[in-house]
């Protein structure tokens, strides 16, 4: 049996708390949903001995604004608005720029960015940064496909969904 972090119940309840304090989860319902999804005890499976929670804190909250995010860029139509969104996005963690709209996912982002910030382990923005831009670059690809209606070949497709999947830049 793998071990799990004895505090999983606390990190999640503490991440659904973060999400509705950035405004991305607002309705009882949408609470509900990311309660019953138990990010926390997923991210506590990576962190199963640690007794301080910053890391998977940070961990399930970047999960959790990752798996929004990408349910949010299933609302948006066309790969030019979801890219202008998306490198909106990588500006506001990257270079720490204040949304230009206001926005519950901006808000997380620079939430996580601040927060990683203050515990200043060197060049972890910019590596970051970069995993990111790498996956906002295939969610892009997604979006061109979807705004076409068609599948990509099985060779692009697997190459977008590694990416995509989110474990680049969740683990």
């Amino acid at each position: 049996l793998q071990q799990i972090n004895p505090s999983a119940d606390d990190v999640h309840e503490r991440t659904i708390m973060w999400a509705k304090a950035m405004g991305i989860v607002r309705t009882e319902q949408h609470v509900e949903r990311l309660r019953s999804s138990l990010i926390g005890h997923l991210v506590a499976r990576v962190f199963p001995e640690s007794t301080d929670l910053t890391a998977p804190q940070l961990a399930v909250d970047w999960t959790t604004l990752f798996c929004c995010l990408d349910d949010r860029l299933e609302q948006i139509h066309g790969a030019v608005l979801s890219a202008a969104y998306l490198r909106g996005l990588l500006r506001v963690f990257r270079d720490g720029e204040t949304p230009r709209l206001i926005d519950p996912i901006a808000n997380g982002f620079r939430d996580l960015r601040e927060r990683m910030l203050e515990l200043r382990v060197p060049n972890w923005i910019p590596r970051f940064s970069a995993r990111i831009e790498r996956l906002f670059n295939a969610f892009i690809d997604e979006a061109k496909y979807r705004t076409m209606s068609v599948v990509p070949e099985f060779p692009s497709l697997r190459k977008i969904r590694q990416i995509t999947v989110g474990l680049y830049t969740g683990f």
